[in-house]
This record gives C-alpha cells, sequence and structure tokens, in this order.
C-alpha cells in the first residue's frame, strides 16, 4: 500500500514536471501516459485502501497527520474524479494535437469540427469535474496537514472554476460558432457613438447582421 502511494507521488512528480504551458497541446502526447499510469495506480491505490475507509475517521486523533488519515476516503474520491476529467479532457484535445503533429492549419472551422466531435469527451470529464468538486466540498481543510491544506487551498481551490469553465466554453464553442446541431448562428452587430452617451454606451449609427456556418463567415 505504501507503495503505492509512493508511486502516485512520483506520478504526479512527473506530470507537474510536463508542466501546463501555453505549449500544453504541443505537450498531451506526453500527458497521455503519465495520465495512464497515474490512473493505473490510483486505481490500485483505491482497491487496496477502499476496504478500511470506513474505519479512518475514527482515526482523527492521531498527531499532525490525523486530519488527513480521516479524511482518506473523500481525498481518494477527489483524485480520483480529477484524474478522469483529466483524462477525459486530454483525449477531447488529442484530434486537434494530432492535427498540429501533423502540420496542419487549426483553423476556426477545423477546431469547430473536433471540438462537435469530442462533445461526449468533455462532457463526461465535467461530470468527473463535478465529482470532484462534490468530495472536495465534504474535506474540511482545517483538519488537515499543512501540506495537504496547502494542496487544495492554494493550488486547488483557485484552479477548479477556472477547468470548469474551460470545459463549458469548449461545450458551447461549436454551437456559438454554428457547428452545433441548431445550424448556422445569427449575430446582430450595433455599431455606437461614443461621443453621443446613451443608456447603452452610445448613440447607435448602424446595424447590421453576421451569419457563421461551421466556423465560417458566410453572410
Amino acid at each position: 500500500m505504501l507503495g503505492l502511494a509512493r508511486q502516485v507521488q512520483t506520478d504526479l512528480q512527473a506530470l507537474q514536471a510536463i508542466g501546463l504551458t501555453p505549449q500544453v497541446l504541443e505537450k498531451l502526447p506526453q500527458i497521455f501516459p503519465a495520465l495512464d499510469t497515474l490512473d493505473q495506480h490510483l486505481t490500485a491505490l483505491d482497491g487496496e485502501l477502499r476496504p478500511f475507509l470506513p474505519l479512518t475517521p475514527a482515526l482523527a486523533w492521531i498527531p499532525v497527520y490525523g486530519g488527513d488519515i480521516s479524511s482518506a476516503e473523500p481525498l481518494l474520491d477527489l483524485a480520483l474524479a480529477l484524474n478522469r476529467a483529466a483524462r477525459h479532457s486530454s483525449l477531447a484535445m488529442s484530434p486537434l494535437t494530432e492535427s498540429l503533429a501533423a502540420g496542419q492549419s487549426a483553423s476556426i472551422a477545423t477546431l469547430a469540427a473536433q471540438l462537435k466531435n469530442s462533445q461526449p469527451q468533455f462532457a463526461a470529464a465535467l461530470r468527473a469535474l463535478e465529482e470532484a468538486q462534490m468530495a472536495r466540498e465534504k474535506i474540511d481543510s482545517a483538519r488537515l496537514s499543512p501540506r495537504v491544506r496547502d494542496l487544495l487551498e492554494v493550488k486547488l481551490d483557485p484552479l477548479l472554476p477556472r477547468l470548469r469553465q474551460g470545459l463549458q466554453a469548449a461545450q458551447a464553442l461549436p454551437t456559438l460558432i454554428g457547428a452545433g446541431a441548431d445550424g448556422p448562428k445569427t449575430y446582430l452587430v450595433v455599431s455606437q457613438n461614443e461621443d453621443e452617451l446613451r443608456p447603452t454606451g452610445g448613440y447607435i449609427t448602424a446595424v447590421g447582421s453576421l451569419v457563421v456556418s461551421q466556423g465560417k463567415v458566410i453572410s
């Protein structure tokens, strides 16, 4: 059990070494196997720990690490759900990664088509992220050891809303650019004169319409 916990820690360090940078799409071929390895070790650790988890709340009295041990079940659920969200997100982005690796230009139309095909993976990632949020809400940070509390409050908590927003945007984008099931999108374009202020921002001097289909302006 201790060996598996150390393997999970090593897996996490490997993912941190890859890093989340603006070039993250280029790094997805490295991230995929790292996430798979982490999933294998987390699943194995869950299999060994799960039978003992009902006992852990009674161990809160242990000095220093009692809070971590008593919160073992939601902490493990949080780790498993986050890894599922990361794996589904990576799989959803893999077609775009393959296009970039092949030297193909990532046009809006191409991006729209790929995001549309990846919607089931994005939906699964969002469900996993919601499960992670529910697990997080069961954890009382004040009872945790300083290291684990810092990991949750400083690193994870600010990241969860941004991850959710990113997944929601990926789900909405195909519809917004006319690649969804309801077809082309028509947008009203309003030109306002800021020198003649009105409650809406300025005097409306012109209006027009913009029709977008499959990521392209068609009218």
